[in-house]
């Protein structure tokens, strides 16, 4: 049920309904029939308990679970579908950034490294964004005061990244300009590392590389309110808008999740109109389902896909200061991502176009 509410919501979205509908707009009624379908999620896991929202203290375990025999999967109670394992050191890493990321332990070679626009994301812990003025964001200790989703994801200067003293000078990340574990072969080219799936301990100087199982989510839970409320949002027409007979508006929905990572529910300000709360939608998918695989088809359904703001991947440069702090901090392109109207549709095989004479190519291929 959940997979055919996501279906639905796909083909509400406004790419999709650009082309089977002629409109760069959400389509209304698929978007309530999505909606509907969630609620019934929502509300089947609620009378049975058949899959609950982890909470804040497990939420880990939605990704990675210690198993010395490898005995226990990731997922806990909230995980509906897990997918290929997340394996740090093997075949199924998703992402090569270095030959030697230290923070998974010397040897290895894969390793995921957030861009800094990406990062920007995660807000602070008011539950404001950073480019609110009431935030209390400080461009030039950036790292200060965010929210609790950041501290678990990302690893930044001077996080720890190993327990033992073996681990000598890879104790504690070094990526300030000339450190240790920045750029080069042997670092991070963008200024972080993700922990998501790796957690302290995950080294070979910790010893507990091979007692921990990594299952990135397929569909979970938290994926189903946030879909709810984009469903809600757009079928029913306001940020108050429910499915009938379930209680739970568009802006609860999201607010379930905010306040499972320990922030307050959205201001006014933010739920002041439907393009307004869209837009804390699509940071919450950012922030809450990062890494796991979503943001790539979310931006193109949501034709978001050329969009500038998304086009440029950034580093963040610095100096470490005596004080530990960062200074000099300056930001950095790295790529441009070239993204054309077509991109939003993978090309068929040419050989299946000519299965037969009604089976067209996709727009611009």
């Amino acid at each position: 049920m959940s997979f055919l509410g996501r279906n639905l919501l796909y083909a509400a979205s406004p790419m999709m309904n650009e082309s089977s509908g002629g409109s760069a707009t959400y389509d209304a009624e698929l978007c309530k029939q999505a909606a509907q379908v969630f609620a019934e999620v929502i509300k089947i896991c609620n009378e049975t308990g058949a899959y609950q929202l982890q909470s804040w203290e497990t939420r880990t375990d939605n990704f990675w679970v210690w198993s010395p025999g490898l005995t226990i999967m990731s997922g806990g109670t909230e995980v509906i579908m897990n997918q290929m394992p997340y394996t740090y050191y093997g075949p199924a890493a998703t992402t090569i950034r270095a030959s030697s990321p230290v923070q998974f332990g010397a040897g290895n070679n894969k390793v995921e490294v957030p861009t800094h626009n990406y990062v920007k994301n995660y807000g602070m812990a008011n539950g404001l964004p950073i480019d609110d003025p009431e935030s209390g964001y400080n461009p030039d200790d950036p790292w200060t005061g965010r929210e609790p989703r950041f501290y678990v994801d990302i690893v930044y200067d001077g996080v720890q990244m190993v327990t033992s003293t073996a681990g000598g000078a890879d104790r504690f990340a070094q990526l300030y300009n000339g450190g240790r574990h920045k750029g080069g072969t042997q670092g991070s080219v963008t200024g972080y590392y993700l922990r998501k799936y790796t957690p302290l301990g995950t080294n070979s100087w910790d010893g507990k590389m091979g007692s921990i199982r990594c299952y990135q989510p397929r569909m979970r839970l938290g994926d189903v309110y946030l879909m709810y409320a984009e469903a809600t949002l757009w079928g029913y027409g306001s940020v108050s808008g429910s499915v009938p007979g379930i209680g739970l508006t568009a802006e609860q929905a999201v607010n379930v999740i905010r306040n499972r990572a320990q922030l307050p529910n959205l201001t006014a300000k933010y739920t002041a109109t439907k393009e307004i709360f869209m837009q804390e939608i699509i940071r919450e998918r950012a922030v809450e389902l990062g890494f796991e695989g979503h943001r790539w088809f979310d931006l193109r359904r949501w034709n978001l896909n050329g969009d500038p703001k998304y086009l440029y991947k950034t580093a963040i440069d610095f100096d470490r200061g005596a004080n530990g702090k960062p200074v000099n901090i300056q930001e950095r392109l790295l790529v441009t991502r070239v993204v054309e109207k077509k991109h939003n549709w993978v090309p068929f095989q040419p050989q299946y176009t000519k299965l037969y004479e009604g089976f067209t190519q996709n727009p611009g291929w």
